[in-house]
Protein backbone atom coordinates (compact mmCIF):
# COMPACT_ATOMS: atom_id res chain seq x y z
CA UNK A 1 0.00 0.00 0.00
CA UNK A 2 0.99 3.66 -0.32
CA UNK A 3 2.46 5.80 1.87
CA UNK A 4 0.56 9.34 1.78
CA UNK A 5 1.36 12.79 2.97
CA UNK A 6 -1.22 15.01 3.79
CA UNK A 7 -0.05 18.46 3.34
CA UNK A 8 -1.75 21.21 5.29
CA UNK A 9 -0.89 25.18 4.70
CA UNK A 10 -2.64 27.06 7.58
CA UNK A 11 -2.50 30.89 9.08
CA UNK A 12 -4.54 31.80 11.67
CA UNK A 13 -7.13 29.49 11.31
CA UNK A 14 -7.11 27.10 14.38
CA UNK A 15 -10.63 26.32 14.57
CA UNK A 16 -11.33 25.74 10.80
CA UNK A 17 -7.78 23.58 11.25
CA UNK A 18 -9.09 21.22 14.31
CA UNK A 19 -12.04 20.53 12.04
CA UNK A 20 -9.78 19.07 9.17
CA UNK A 21 -7.71 17.16 11.43
CA UNK A 22 -10.72 15.95 13.36
CA UNK A 23 -12.23 14.40 9.20
CA UNK A 24 -8.99 12.87 8.63
CA UNK A 25 -9.01 10.74 11.70
CA UNK A 26 -12.30 9.16 10.20
CA UNK A 27 -10.24 8.11 7.32
CA UNK A 28 -10.51 4.24 6.28
CA UNK A 29 -6.97 4.19 5.20
CA UNK A 30 -4.31 2.93 7.12
CA UNK A 31 -3.57 5.43 9.96
CA UNK A 32 -0.15 4.32 9.89
CA UNK A 33 0.51 5.03 6.58
CA UNK A 34 -0.45 8.58 6.73
CA UNK A 35 1.95 11.70 7.90
CA UNK A 36 0.05 14.98 8.38
CA UNK A 37 2.30 17.80 7.95
CA UNK A 38 1.03 20.84 8.76
CA UNK A 39 2.93 24.64 7.68
CA UNK A 40 2.36 27.75 9.70
CA UNK A 41 2.45 30.38 7.54
CA UNK A 42 3.72 32.83 10.98
CA UNK A 43 0.09 33.08 12.82
CA UNK A 44 -0.02 35.16 15.85
CA UNK A 45 -0.91 32.21 17.75
CA UNK A 46 1.31 29.29 18.32
CA UNK A 47 -0.58 25.54 17.52
CA UNK A 48 0.89 23.24 20.63
CA UNK A 49 -3.04 22.93 21.84
CA UNK A 50 -4.19 21.38 18.95
CA UNK A 51 -0.49 19.54 17.56
CA UNK A 52 -0.52 18.11 21.31
CA UNK A 53 -3.83 16.56 20.93
CA UNK A 54 -3.61 12.37 20.54
CA UNK A 55 -3.89 12.00 16.80
CA UNK A 56 -4.18 8.58 15.43
CA UNK A 57 -1.16 9.07 12.49
CA UNK A 58 1.85 11.26 13.07
CA UNK A 59 1.53 14.55 12.42
CA UNK A 60 4.33 17.45 12.61
CA UNK A 61 4.37 21.21 12.37
CA UNK A 62 6.86 23.31 10.61
CA UNK A 63 6.78 26.79 10.98
CA UNK A 64 7.83 29.99 8.03
CA UNK A 65 7.82 33.33 8.24
CA UNK A 66 4.80 34.93 6.07
CA UNK A 67 6.25 33.05 2.55
CA UNK A 68 2.68 32.42 1.54
CA UNK A 69 0.47 29.18 1.02
CA UNK A 70 2.19 27.96 -2.40
CA UNK A 71 6.02 27.93 -0.42
CA UNK A 72 3.97 26.63 2.34
CA UNK A 73 2.83 24.03 -0.06
CA UNK A 74 6.60 23.72 -1.59
CA UNK A 75 8.13 23.27 1.91
CA UNK A 76 5.69 20.79 2.69
CA UNK A 77 6.19 18.21 0.14
CA UNK A 78 10.04 19.07 1.02
CA UNK A 79 9.37 17.44 4.07
CA UNK A 80 7.17 14.82 3.05
CA UNK A 81 8.07 11.14 3.09
CA UNK A 82 5.09 9.60 1.55
CA UNK A 83 4.43 8.19 -1.58
CA UNK A 84 1.71 10.51 -2.68
CA UNK A 85 1.21 13.96 -1.91
CA UNK A 86 -2.34 15.04 -0.67
CA UNK A 87 -2.80 18.82 -1.07
CA UNK A 88 -5.31 20.21 1.42
CA UNK A 89 -6.59 23.55 2.51
CA UNK A 90 -6.88 23.89 6.07
CA UNK A 91 -10.96 24.93 5.51
CA UNK A 92 -11.86 21.88 4.05
CA UNK A 93 -13.06 18.90 5.68
CA UNK A 94 -13.12 15.52 3.59
CA UNK A 95 -15.18 11.92 3.62
CA UNK A 96 -14.00 8.85 5.26
CA UNK A 97 -13.55 7.13 2.02
CA UNK A 98 -11.33 10.24 0.69
CA UNK A 99 -7.39 9.14 1.23
CA UNK A 100 -8.33 5.35 0.18
CA UNK A 101 -9.77 5.73 -2.81
CA UNK A 102 -7.47 8.34 -4.49
CA UNK A 103 -4.26 6.10 -3.32
CA UNK A 104 -6.74 3.49 -5.43
CA UNK A 105 -6.52 5.91 -9.13
CA UNK A 106 -2.65 6.27 -7.85
CA UNK A 107 -1.95 2.22 -7.47
CA UNK A 108 -4.15 2.25 -10.94
CA UNK A 109 -2.46 4.52 -13.27
CA UNK A 110 0.76 6.48 -13.33
CA UNK A 111 1.09 9.91 -14.75
CA UNK A 112 -2.07 11.44 -13.29
CA UNK A 113 -3.08 14.39 -10.94
CA UNK A 114 -6.22 13.01 -8.77
CA UNK A 115 -8.69 15.50 -7.34
CA UNK A 116 -12.03 14.61 -5.46
CA UNK A 117 -15.70 16.32 -5.78
CA UNK A 118 -15.35 19.72 -3.85
CA UNK A 119 -18.48 20.95 -2.07
CA UNK A 120 -18.17 24.51 -1.82
CA UNK A 121 -20.08 25.42 1.88
CA UNK A 122 -20.71 29.04 2.83
CA UNK A 123 -19.45 29.78 6.36
CA UNK A 124 -22.43 32.16 7.23
CA UNK A 125 -25.54 30.08 7.24
CA UNK A 126 -27.92 33.63 7.07
CA UNK A 127 -26.03 34.80 3.73
CA UNK A 128 -28.78 34.33 0.55
CA UNK A 129 -25.03 34.47 -1.81
CA UNK A 130 -23.61 31.67 0.08
CA UNK A 131 -26.28 29.68 -0.04
CA UNK A 132 -27.17 30.65 -3.68
CA UNK A 133 -23.64 29.66 -4.80
CA UNK A 134 -23.86 26.42 -2.90
CA UNK A 135 -26.94 24.88 -4.80
CA UNK A 136 -25.49 26.20 -8.13
CA UNK A 137 -22.37 24.26 -7.35
CA UNK A 138 -23.41 21.24 -6.30
CA UNK A 139 -21.62 18.32 -8.22
CA UNK A 140 -23.74 15.37 -9.32
CA UNK A 141 -23.00 12.39 -7.70
CA UNK A 142 -24.62 10.53 -9.98
CA UNK A 143 -22.25 10.94 -12.56
CA UNK A 144 -19.47 7.97 -12.87
CA UNK A 145 -17.69 7.22 -10.49
CA UNK A 146 -14.08 8.39 -11.70
CA UNK A 147 -13.94 10.72 -15.13
CA UNK A 148 -11.04 12.47 -16.86
CA UNK A 149 -11.74 16.27 -16.33
CA UNK A 150 -9.61 19.19 -17.82
CA UNK A 151 -6.71 20.17 -15.95
CA UNK A 152 -8.36 23.90 -15.30
CA UNK A 153 -10.55 22.14 -12.88
CA UNK A 154 -7.52 21.54 -10.24
CA UNK A 155 -7.44 23.26 -7.28
CA UNK A 156 -4.54 24.07 -5.42
CA UNK A 157 -5.66 23.23 -2.43
CA UNK A 158 -7.32 19.96 -3.29
CA UNK A 159 -5.35 17.15 -5.17
CA UNK A 160 -3.32 14.73 -5.06
CA UNK A 161 -0.07 13.42 -7.23
CA UNK A 162 3.01 11.24 -6.57
CA UNK A 163 5.84 12.76 -4.50
CA UNK A 164 8.47 11.93 -7.45
CA UNK A 165 5.69 13.22 -10.44
CA UNK A 166 5.74 16.86 -8.20
CA UNK A 167 9.23 17.46 -7.96
CA UNK A 168 9.73 16.18 -11.38
CA UNK A 169 7.15 18.95 -12.60
CA UNK A 170 9.05 21.63 -10.86
CA UNK A 171 7.19 21.77 -7.90
CA UNK A 172 4.31 24.85 -7.45
CA UNK A 173 5.09 28.02 -8.63
CA UNK A 174 2.59 31.26 -9.09
CA UNK A 175 2.62 34.86 -10.05
CA UNK A 176 2.47 37.95 -8.68
CA UNK A 177 3.20 38.46 -4.07
CA UNK A 178 -0.38 38.62 -3.56
CA UNK A 179 -2.81 36.02 -3.12
CA UNK A 180 -4.98 34.24 -5.64
CA UNK A 181 -1.89 33.88 -7.05
CA UNK A 182 -2.67 30.66 -10.07
CA UNK A 183 -0.43 28.36 -8.50
CA UNK A 184 -2.84 25.61 -9.80
CA UNK A 185 -3.37 26.78 -13.16
CA UNK A 186 0.34 26.64 -13.67
CA UNK A 187 1.16 23.60 -12.39
CA UNK A 188 -1.44 21.56 -13.87
CA UNK A 189 -0.81 23.56 -17.31
CA UNK A 190 2.59 22.24 -17.00
CA UNK A 191 1.83 19.03 -16.04
CA UNK A 192 -0.76 18.33 -18.87
CA UNK A 193 2.30 19.60 -21.88
CA UNK A 194 4.21 16.67 -19.82
CA UNK A 195 1.28 14.22 -20.81
CA UNK A 196 -0.36 14.04 -17.35
CA UNK A 197 -3.77 12.99 -17.15
CA UNK A 198 -6.35 14.47 -14.70
CA UNK A 199 -8.89 12.52 -12.90
CA UNK A 200 -12.13 13.67 -10.66
CA UNK A 201 -13.12 10.62 -7.98
CA UNK A 202 -16.57 11.62 -7.64
CA UNK A 203 -17.14 9.64 -4.36
CA UNK A 204 -14.62 10.64 -2.33
CA UNK A 205 -15.95 14.14 -1.33
CA UNK A 206 -14.34 17.41 0.34
CA UNK A 207 -16.51 19.77 1.71
CA UNK A 208 -14.79 23.26 1.74
CA UNK A 209 -15.81 26.29 4.49
CA UNK A 210 -14.79 29.22 2.20
CA UNK A 211 -14.68 32.00 3.82
CA UNK A 212 -15.08 34.29 0.68
CA UNK A 213 -18.65 32.62 0.55
CA UNK A 214 -19.82 34.68 3.86
CA UNK A 215 -21.04 37.52 1.24
CA UNK A 216 -21.13 38.80 -2.44
CA UNK A 217 -18.70 41.84 -1.69
CA UNK A 218 -15.68 39.22 -0.22
CA UNK A 219 -16.39 37.19 -2.88
CA UNK A 220 -15.92 39.24 -5.53
CA UNK A 221 -12.78 40.82 -3.71
CA UNK A 222 -10.82 37.74 -4.11
CA UNK A 223 -11.72 37.74 -8.03
CA UNK A 224 -10.49 41.23 -8.43
CA UNK A 225 -6.99 40.26 -6.67
CA UNK A 226 -6.97 37.04 -8.94
CA UNK A 227 -7.86 38.92 -12.28
CA UNK A 228 -5.22 41.79 -11.37
CA UNK A 229 -2.38 38.86 -11.20
CA UNK A 230 -3.97 37.40 -13.90
CA UNK A 231 -1.90 39.91 -16.20
CA UNK A 232 0.99 38.70 -15.11
CA UNK A 233 0.45 35.31 -15.68
CA UNK A 234 -0.74 36.00 -19.02
CA UNK A 235 2.93 37.97 -19.52
CA UNK A 236 5.00 34.94 -18.56
CA UNK A 237 2.57 32.41 -20.26
CA UNK A 238 0.85 33.68 -23.16
CA UNK A 239 -0.06 30.11 -24.76
CA UNK A 240 -3.02 29.85 -21.33
CA UNK A 241 -4.13 32.98 -22.59
CA UNK A 242 -6.58 31.15 -25.29
CA UNK A 243 -7.28 28.28 -22.33
CA UNK A 244 -9.10 30.75 -20.13
CA UNK A 245 -11.94 32.21 -22.03
CA UNK A 246 -13.93 34.36 -18.52
CA UNK A 247 -11.10 36.92 -19.36
CA UNK A 248 -11.64 37.31 -23.12
CA UNK A 249 -13.46 40.53 -22.67
CA UNK A 250 -11.47 41.78 -20.40
CA UNK A 251 -9.19 42.80 -22.64
CA UNK A 252 -9.22 46.27 -24.59
CA UNK A 253 -10.25 46.29 -28.00
CA UNK A 254 -8.33 45.42 -30.64
CA UNK A 255 -9.89 46.42 -33.94
CA UNK A 256 -7.61 44.68 -36.29
CA UNK A 257 -7.83 41.00 -34.53
CA UNK A 258 -11.32 40.91 -32.59
CA UNK A 259 -14.03 39.33 -34.26
CA UNK A 260 -17.44 41.46 -34.46
CA UNK A 261 -18.97 39.60 -31.94
CA UNK A 262 -15.49 39.81 -29.31
CA UNK A 263 -15.91 43.58 -29.64
CA UNK A 264 -19.50 43.60 -28.92
CA UNK A 265 -19.35 41.79 -25.77
CA UNK A 266 -15.66 43.71 -24.88
CA UNK A 267 -18.12 46.96 -25.47
CA UNK A 268 -21.10 45.91 -23.21
CA UNK A 269 -18.46 44.59 -20.77
CA UNK A 270 -17.19 48.11 -20.41
CA UNK A 271 -19.93 49.82 -19.95
CA UNK A 272 -21.72 47.24 -17.25
CA UNK A 273 -18.41 47.68 -15.73
CA UNK A 274 -18.46 51.16 -14.78
CA UNK A 275 -18.51 52.14 -11.45
CA UNK A 276 -22.22 53.40 -11.57
CA UNK A 277 -23.86 50.57 -12.91
CA UNK A 278 -21.74 47.80 -10.75
CA UNK A 279 -23.18 50.07 -7.83
CA UNK A 280 -27.08 50.06 -9.29
CA UNK A 281 -26.20 46.14 -9.77
CA UNK A 282 -25.12 45.64 -6.27
CA UNK A 283 -27.65 47.92 -4.66
CA UNK A 284 -30.33 45.97 -6.64
CA UNK A 285 -28.45 42.60 -5.32
CA UNK A 286 -28.59 43.58 -1.67
CA UNK A 287 -32.54 45.05 -2.15
CA UNK A 288 -33.44 41.53 -3.31
CA UNK A 289 -31.49 39.82 -1.07
CA UNK A 290 -33.37 41.52 1.79
CA UNK A 291 -37.28 41.19 0.31
CA UNK A 292 -37.04 37.95 -2.28
CA UNK A 293 -34.17 36.02 -2.40
CA UNK A 294 -35.36 34.52 -5.37
CA UNK A 295 -31.86 32.03 -6.77
CA UNK A 296 -32.98 32.81 -10.74
CA UNK A 297 -33.25 36.74 -10.21
CA UNK A 298 -29.60 36.65 -7.71
CA UNK A 299 -27.82 34.24 -9.30
CA UNK A 300 -27.51 35.82 -12.79
CA UNK A 301 -26.86 39.22 -10.71
CA UNK A 302 -23.90 38.18 -9.22
CA UNK A 303 -22.38 36.43 -12.28
CA UNK A 304 -22.29 40.29 -13.95
CA UNK A 305 -21.49 41.91 -10.68
CA UNK A 306 -18.60 39.45 -10.10
CA UNK A 307 -17.74 39.89 -13.98
CA UNK A 308 -17.21 43.90 -13.02
CA UNK A 309 -14.97 43.18 -10.30
CA UNK A 310 -13.26 41.03 -12.69
CA UNK A 311 -12.77 43.64 -15.47
CA UNK A 312 -11.59 46.38 -12.52
CA UNK A 313 -9.14 43.88 -11.74
CA UNK A 314 -7.41 42.48 -14.69
CA UNK A 315 -7.39 46.32 -16.25
CA UNK A 316 -5.65 47.44 -12.92
CA UNK A 317 -3.01 44.35 -13.70
CA UNK A 318 -2.88 45.71 -17.41
CA UNK A 319 -2.20 49.33 -16.39
CA UNK A 320 0.22 47.71 -12.92
CA UNK A 321 2.57 45.36 -15.63
CA UNK A 322 1.31 46.51 -18.98
CA UNK A 323 -0.28 45.47 -21.83
CA UNK A 324 -0.05 42.22 -23.82
CA UNK A 325 -1.89 41.32 -26.95
CA UNK A 326 -4.47 38.47 -26.79
CA UNK A 327 -4.39 35.47 -28.58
Amino acid sequence: MLSVSVIIPTYNRHKQLLHTLKALTLQDYFMDLIEVIIIDDGSSSPLEGIVDQDWPFNICVEIQNHQGGTNAKNNGARLASGKVLFFLDDDIEVSPNYISSLVELHNTYNDVIVSGNLMPTSTNKFSPFGRIYSQNHQQDKQKQRVTNIDYLEILGGFFTIKKDHFFDLGELSGVGSGWPNWEDVIFSYNAYQNGFEFLRCWYATGYHYDHSLSNISTYVRRWERASKSAVLMFRKYPDLQSQIPMFADKTPIDWGHDSPSLVIRKGARTVVSTPTITYLMEAMASAFERWYPSPKLLHPLYRWITGSYMYRGFRQGLRAYGNFRSE
